[in-house]
């Protein structure tokens, strides 16, 4: 009876023991998956001839321990324990790279293919309807509650040969907010009128190709400028001398000049517009009734000495921030 007992006893022992070492025995992965790592690459949209970082990341192994191979266009470049980085060049615009990361944990492997096509995309911008008077050189700035008009131009290539915008969908973002309704199958632009709220425009464009797996973005913001004024002379033989800039001093060599004011900047893209009102002094005393209204002429009282001070202030009338106001010392 003692013997059967004492042998009841060994084997539940037993099989105790071997349950503890079942148990405790190492984990033994199974064979990976593509959802086991992560490639994240920045930036998300490269573009050409730019730094390129690929980065491995898991929630389900641990990549330190594992052995790391990376190849760029079927050569090795770089094979370590740990190595969850690569970084190297995206090449010219319209070429193609293949980089791989082979990944070998506990006897089991998984490779990552990632194709890197960098692509451009550019935005160019113009203030529709702010005035500039003639020949001026510079670009026409915004100036609050301005319309501007905004237009992609990528450079994507497939195969060497350049997408043109029927190729190709276009999604705007205006201040970081999505515009559904500008956004499509080949709208490469839109208009749109600046707020008197903010002195920045952040214009956000991705453009990707109907085909799939290029696209390209761009970023750009647009700043308001003040509007201003300046005065020039008027000779009836040669026109208006846009070569000098009167500034805020003048004198006044003969019995009359004419003052011709150009309103840089203002909304709309017409110096004598009815949207815009001009108001005139002279010595703090208004001067109505003036044809064309951005031009005055001051003549010189005989014998007069001294110094007579202009000034004008002009107003956009249906925008609330368009206004600017400017004096001129005239020696008589």
């Amino acid at each position: 009876m003692n013997k059967k007992r004492y042998r009841l006893l060994y084997s539940i022992f037993s099989i105790t023991i071997f349950s503890v070492i079942m148990f405790s025995a190492p984990f033994s992965t199974s064979a990976l998956v593509g959802s086991d790592v992560i490639a994240e690459i920045t930036p998300e949209i490269p573009g050409p001839n730019e730094e390129v970082t690929i980065r491995l990341t898991s929630y389900a192994i641990d990549l330190n321990s594992s052995l790391i191979t990376w190849k760029v266009s079927g050569k090795t470049v770089l094979s370590k324990n740990g190595a969850v980085s690569y970084t190297l060049n995206s090449g010219a615009s319209g070429s193609k790279t293949t980089v791989e990361a082979t990944v070998v944990f506990r006897g089991s492997t998984l490779v990552k293919t990632i194709l890197i096509e960098p692509s451009t995309v550019d935005l160019i911008w113009e203030a529709v309807d702010s005035y500039t008077p003639p020949f001026y050189k510079g670009k026409a700035l915004p100036s609050s509650e301005a319309v501007i008009k905004i237009v992609g131009v990528p450079d994507m290539k497939v195969g060497g040969t350049k997408l043109s915008k029927e190729d190709l969908t276009f999604s705007w973002e205006r201040n970081f907010s999505a515009l559904p309704a500008f956004s499509g199958y080949a709208k490469d632009s839109f208009i749109f009128k600046t707020s008197y709220l903010n002195t920045t425009e952040t214009i956000s464009l991705k453009t990707s190709a109907i085909s799939g797996g290029l696209s390209a973005q761009k970023i750009s913001t647009i700043r308001t400028s003040s509007p201003f004024i300046i005065f020039y002379e008027y000779n009836p033989l040669s026109g208006i001398n846009y070569k000098k800039n009167l500034g805020e001093y003048f004198s006044l060599d003969k019995d009359e000049a004419t003052i011709v004011a150009e309103p840089y900047f203002f909304s709309p893209k017409n110096a004598l517009s009815l949207d815009l009102e001009y108001e005139w002094k002279i010595n703090g005393t208004r001067i109505a009734n003036q044809d064309p209204k951005n031009t005055l002429v001051v003549r010189k009282p005989a014998g007069a000495i001294g110094n007579a001070f202009i000034n004008l202030s002009i107003e956009s009338k249906p925008r609330l921030f368009q206004s600017a106001e400017k004096t001129l010392n005239i020696n008589l």
